[in-house]
């Protein structure tokens, strides 16, 4: 079984994850596409991942360990890969079965068919690492972090003035009685 085309992720302070695709020149026909996509002789011993990163100056991610094509001219790397060494840093790193429907095979290629260039303009909310996984396992740009985000901002802001507006008309019920 191949584990090239996983959605791998680190997890980063807060509830955030950094997210990536799995790969590994495992197979013949693996270590071809990595070939034509430009990463010179890759090792069948080391682990990568292709991750989407705004590839900012002094990010962990800019440079460290890269092999994206684009990484030596461009100050803004989208997608790139590293060694899941660099990927994982210091951190936990956990493997997401996520939801496919592309073979391993296809969603490498998909994912090695943006090394070197944006993947839109990164976005935490609307375009992000796991926006850019999910758009190679499925052709869909989905985001889980991003709609538990919006959730969690929905909760914190809006659930207090809901809870009082309800406490409210608990009260008002209480004092008149129930009759409305």
């Amino acid at each position: 079984m191949t584990l090239s085309g996983q959605i791998i992720y680190v997890h980063l302070p807060s509830a955030f994850k950094h997210t990536g695709i799995y790969l590994r020149a495992e197979t013949k026909e693996i270590t071809a596409l990595m070939v034509s996509a430009g990463m010179a002789n890759p090792d069948p011993e080391e682990h990568y991942v292709i991750h989407f990163t705004r590839g900012e100056e002094g990010s962990r991610w800019f440079s460290s360990g890269s092999h994206s094509p684009a990484s030596q001219s461009s100050g803004r790397l989208g997608v790139q890969v590293t060694t899941l060494a660099a990927f994982r840093g210091d951190k936990m790193l956990s493997v997401w079965d996520a939801p496919t429907t592309r073979s391993a095979l296809e969603v490498v290629r998909v994912a090695l068919g943006f090394l070197g260039q944006k993947f839109g303009e990164y976005d935490v909310v609307e375009n992000n690492c796991q926006h850019f996984a999910m758009f190679c396992r499925t052709g869909r740009k989905v985001s889980f972090k991003a709609d538990n985000a919006a959730r969690f901002a929905v909760t914190v802001l809006f659930a207090p003035a809901f809870h009082a507006l309800m406490a409210g008309a608990n009260l008002l019920e209480w004092v008149s009685g129930g009759r409305s």
